[in-house]
């Protein structure tokens, strides 16, 4: 078909050097045509094969919730006694003088772990824990908090406990919940 390898058009554009051989010309385009299509469909193949291996589960299939926080161990404590057991917050600022003069009484402090967060809210004078709350910080544990029994175990905690309460905050808009908040009895 060609009169030579160096007349051989490359980059699939397709120059005829010989107009009375258009059947061969046609055969060669189809045929790179075919081998750039099977290697595109082998590569998405690939990719999809790829995706759901590293793909964290099964659709549908819940993931086991896990303790973030030992919250019965901290109920009771004071502010002081909560960075002892958790370290430093990670949200750890204060109030300034100006709103404390304007009269903030009550002020928050939280601590991440994972997918979910404990909130401690306390009076700003005794440094006394008022409450907890614990959130979801990620998707992954909004989906979790769709069922009251796994947010017990991201704090460790019991319904049944007399040392506490849980109230569970409805979230607005979507099934589940925000989160809980635990307050001594």
């Amino acid at each position: 078909m060609w009169e030579s390898e160096s007349s051989r058009p490359s980059g699939g554009f397709s120059v005829i050097q010989n107009p009375e051989s258009p059947l061969a010309e046609a055969k060669y385009t189809m045929g790179t045509n075919l081998k750039r299509i099977t290697v595109s469909l082998l590569l998405v193949v690939g990719v999809v094969v790829l995706i759901s291996a590293l793909s964290s589960g099964e659709p549908g299939k819940d993931v086991e919730t896990v303790a973030a926080f030992d919250v019965p161990m901290l109920v009771g404590k004071d502010l002081s006694g909560l960075v002892a057991e958790l370290g430093i917050p990670d949200n750890n600022s204060e109030p300034n003088m100006l709103q404390i003069e304007n009269g903030t009484k009550t002020w928050e402090k939280s601590w991440e772990r994972g997918d979910y967060f404990l909130m401690a809210t306390y009076d700003v004078k005794t440094r006394n824990v008022i409450d907890l709350f614990i959130g979801a910080e990620t998707d992954a544990g909004f989906v979790q908090f769709r069922d009251t029994k796994n947010i017990l175990k991201v704090g460790g905690l019991s319904s049944s406990a007399t040392g506490y309460s849980v109230e569970f905050v409805k979230a607005r808009n979507t099934p589940g919940y925000t989160g809980a908040v635990i307050k001594e009895r």
